[in-house]
């Protein structure tokens, strides 16, 4: 997370998303994502739950006060009679029922007019959206005022840092439930693993196509990367990260160094008096 954190990386990758968003087709995929959406008639779902909130929003008793008052507003002649309140909310119950009444006929309707309209119009949006050069060419737009515009940046940082801080603080806690997860999480895939062959060659083949496109795509910036954090190092950091990295191995290679050169010393001084 402290790598993560530094400027130099996240300036490369807010470049990074910067290059794949203005890659990105907003209006076509929009229409593809809302394609799949309505898909086998799904959107007709999405009406009914809208149908049933408008259903309970028109039965809110404040509502209706707030309807019965404008009215009232609208019709100051009849508040001279007294009248003015008992026409309003006497117009409030007759538009509610009205509404209520149409949004009852759509739900229990499949062939209902409205559903009908609904349909038309989500069909011809999502062609529009894939095929009408004004909509691609608007959502061009959209993307590249986005990309332009400070306050995303801006926004990203800043939720970047609160995310950051709560990690941390959580991950402080001697009971941190993310600590545990993430424990539990690489044991568990390890099992599943060790367990299926299959699967694990797999895995090896997907790397192994994978790894040279994204090697090649990433690898200056990289090495770019690696170059500057090892440069940042001062002495004492570079000898601590190598003697955690390679430790152990350095242990032999001093023990090995020991034992063959004692050797060495003790053939040649043979080697000497054998000669003498």
């Amino acid at each position: 997370m402290e790598a993560v954190d530094d400027q130099r990386l996240r300036d490369f990758l807010g470049r990074a998303a910067a290059a794949g968003l203005r890659q990105l087709d907003f209006s076509r995929t929009a229409g593809q994502v809302l394609e799949t959406l309505t898909a086998e008639g799904r959107h007709q779902a999405m009406l009914d739950a809208v149908l049933g909130h408008a259903a309970q929003w028109l039965d809110d008793e404040a509502l209706q006060d707030q309807l019965t008052e404008s009215i009232a507003q609208e019709v100051k002649a009849l508040r001279y009679v007294g009248l003015d309140q008992v026409a309003a909310r006497l117009a409030t119950r007759k538009l509610v029922a009205s509404i209520a009444r149409a949004l009852g006929e759509t739900a229990a309707d499949p062939a209902h007019p409205l559903r009908q309209r609904f349909d038309a119009y989500m069909r011809d949006f999502v062609q529009r959206l894939q095929q009408d050069p004004a909509f691609v060419a608007r959502g061009e737009r959209l993307r590249d005022e986005l990309l332009a515009h400070d306050g995303l940046r801006n926004y990203l940082d800043g939720l970047w840092q609160q995310l950051r801080d709560w990690l941390q603080a959580d991950l402080a806690r001697p009971d941190s439930a993310i600590g545990q997860r993430i424990a539990r999480l690489p044991a568990s895939l390890g099992e599943r693993l060790a367990s299926d062959a299959a699967m694990r060659a797999w895995l090896n083949e997907q790397l192994e196509q994978a790894a040279p496109a994204v090697i090649e795509r990433w690898r200056e910036d990289i090495r770019r990367y690696i170059e500057e954090r090892v440069a940042a190092w001062d002495t004492d950091e570079l000898v601590a990260e190598l003697e955690q990295q390679v430790g152990r191995d350095l242990q032999f290679i001093r023990i090995n160094g020991t034992v063959v050169g004692g050797l060495v010393g003790v053939a040649i001084h043979a080697l000497t008096l054998m000669l003498r």
